[in-house]
């Protein structure tokens, strides 16, 4: 009786509801969930539990989308999982859903059991699109928690190879999510313009498939290689600002956008609305429980922090940062964060304090680390008078020719300056600190060219 109940109520829900079906659509699922599961425990079998239970989830997946899309990743990932009680044999696409919101919210294991899972189901049934969608959620998890890295040449080859099964399926989704996933590789690599063509196809194709909210999301992702790039500070808030304005009802968006906001605004000096953003931006991430992104976003508030000279708040950020990304073995964040630690303690010459930092960011050769572990090394060598500070320093100037991102280039310049002066080299130091300045400049980073400037000072005055 009560079984009925709960399936005869879903089904006037259905007929009255009208509009505002898709809104009700998790009622729907929990009382068809109900109706199967009463008569599963009654013993019963046969095509018309099945279909209930088909109904049930198709609900209930539905309504897991809907609160994906308005940033509940939790929710999203417990309706998902009740769905998948429901399927009648392994869906693969289910999987796949699930998998992609249990990997932003650090459930890094089941969400790997899912993407492989889902890739193996793939695989059996032909679907070259599907395939390459789940062999691409498996290398983005296997990265996020460490197994692998965007430069590891094992990475390479997965996303060459869902790329070729997503060209041959022609799925726009799919052809989406491979070409975002190769520029985010050659961004990682430091390959910019190659990074900013594959992204605008990326968004392309994500069009093509009709999917509004990917488009969106990948068109923030594209925003991130403009803020690093070249496009100056100046010219990027308006845009950067009306973007924000468009992302309203994407929660999970807004924060990445408030993130790159908050760069662009403390370039352009203006601190409290900068602040004020990075901290928005951690905040929607924590209250949805996406621990990765908030740590990101730690990193990034950080940089703002040190741009309007507080130390100390950045130094803060950035220990949390790293001690997050350790603890859930995410190597990218550990290492990038520590970078920017070492950086910062290098700044305020605490040698000692910032050489466990330089050896964790050793550990990823990404382009956010590769000429900022050297300048660091650098500087510490030519503190302590060591012999080997010049070579160093030479090989910094070198590396820094094959630079593509404006301020990566600047701090590299500043690290040559400052490890010159400590060598008691005054023109040079002058020189790569006047380097540093034209590049800031160009970037229309005001406030880390008014920091060059005074570095510029304390050279003259050596």
């Amino acid at each position: 009786d009560r079984a009925a109940l709960h399936e005869r109520f879903a089904d006037w829900l259905e007929r009255t509801a009208g509009e505002r079906l898709a809104e009700l659509e998790e009622i729907v699922g929990h009382h068809l969930e109900q109706a199967h599961r009463y008569r599963t425990e009654l013993g019963e079998t046969g095509p018309e539990l099945e279909r209930l239970g088909d109904r049930a989830g198709e609900r209930l997946a539905a309504a897991a989308r809907r609160m994906r899309r308005n940033g509940d990743l939790v929710a999203a990932a417990m309706f998902l999982e009740r769905a998948q009680g429901l399927a009648r044999a392994d869906d693969a696409d289910l999987r796949l859903e699930l998998a992609n919101v249990q990997g932003p919210l650090g459930r890094l294991e089941a969400a790997l059991a899912n993407a492989e899972g889902a890739l193996v189901l793939a695989i059996g049934s032909s679907d070259a699109g599907l395939t390459a969608r789940a062999r691409l959620l498996r290398l983005e998890i296997s990265i996020a928690s460490g197994t692998l890295d965007d430069l590891d040449p094992r990475a390479h080859s997965e996303a060459r190879r869902a790329m070729e099964e997503a060209t041959t399926s022609g799925d726009a989704r799919a052809l989406s999510a491979a070409l975002d996933t190769l520029a985010g590789q050659a961004y990682m690599d430091g390959r910019l313009g190659e990074s900013e063509s594959l992204s605008r196809a990326a968004i392309d194709q994500a069009r093509a498939s009709g999917n509004e909210m990917l488009a969106i999301e990948r068109e923030a992702i594209s925003l991130t290689f403009a803020v690093v790039g070249w496009t100056s500070a100046d010219l990027l808030l308006p845009s950067t600002r009306a973007f924000l304005e468009r992302v309203g009802s994407y929660p999970t968006v807004r924060a990445d956008v408030l993130r790159l906001l908050a760069i662009v605004e403390a370039m352009n000096e203006q601190f409290d609305d900068a602040v004020a953003h990075a901290s928005e931006s951690i905040t929607i991430l924590e209250d949805t429980g996406q621990l990765a992104g908030a740590l990101l976003s730690r990193g990034d508030k950080a940089w703002v922090l040190r741009l309007a000279d507080d130390d100390t708040a950045a130094a803060a950020e950035l220990r949390l940062a790293v001690k997050g990304a350790q603890s859930t073995g995410n190597r990218t964040t550990s290492s990038w964060a520590a970078c920017r630690l070492a950086q910062l303690l290098i700044d305020h010459r605490r040698f000692d304090e910032a050489q466990p930092f330089v050896e964790e960011a050793e550990k990823m050769p990404t382009a956010m680390n590769r000429t900022r572990v050297i300048g660091a090394r650098a500087r510490i060598l030519a503190a302590h008078g060591d012999a080997a500070a010049p070579a160093l320093l030479a090989r910094l100037i070198s590396d820094l020719d094959e630079v593509a991102y404006p301020n990566i280039k600047t701090d590299g310049f500043i690290d040559a300056a400052e490890a010159s002066a400590s060598m008691g080299d005054r023109p040079s130091a002058r020189k790569h600190a006047d380097q540093a300045l034209e590049l800031a400049v160009a970037k229309g980073n005001l406030a880390r060219a008014k920091q060059i400037r005074s570095l510029i000072d304390r050279i003259g005055s050596i």
